[in-house]
């Protein structure tokens, strides 16, 4: 969200520096390029030398000061978190999950109904922070494994239920 923020930033640049503005456009794709593929520490640099470059620029472009602040803010963001970007097009390959989009969807749905003024039984805090991490261990499969080492004599449980079509 942050590179398309910076796009729009750059489709504004266009009418005040049209040279500069397509400068900028490369190099978020160029960007964009590194963090997909996860070479977040090249990405780092590119935004790093960006955000210097975009700080010196003399146009008299209104959004500047905000544009300057955006990339410094995605400087700090592709820092704080360059230990957790992973690999998205080797992934997208390999036939796996690459966004958390619908499970983010479905347990903001829940957490908000639940927080609702409105609503008889509200949730804590804390209820609505443990939410999203039962969801997360659910879809990832690892929810099975945390029980077990909560429990440790907990029974497995192998039994398949049986197909519907095979019921009758």
């Amino acid at each position: 969200m942050r590179l398309t923020g910076l796009g729009q930033y750059a489709r504004g640049l266009a009418h005040h520096s049209p040279i500069e503005a397509a400068a900028l456009e490369d190099r978020l794709e160029r960007i964009k390029w590194r963090l997909w593929h996860g070479d977040a520490v090249e990405a780092l640099t590119r935004v790093e030398q960006l955000a210097a470059d975009v700080a010196a620029l003399g146009s008299g472009y209104p959004g500047l000061t905000r544009l300057i602040k955006a990339v410094a803010e995605l400087v700090t963001y592709i820092g704080n978190n360059i230990a957790a970007i992973a690999d998205c097009s080797e992934r997208w390959d390999h036939g796996e999950i690459i966004s958390t989009a619908f499970a983010e969807s479905t347990v903001d749905l829940v957490v908000s109904r639940r927080f609702a003024k409105k609503q008889q039984m509200q949730w804590s805090k804390k209820g609505a922070h443990l939410l999203p991490q039962a969801r997360t261990h659910t879809l990832d499969g690892t929810l099975r494994d945390l029980f077990t080492s909560w429990y440790p004599a907990m029974p497995v449980n192998d039994v398949q239920p049986a197909p519907l079509a095979s019921v009758a």
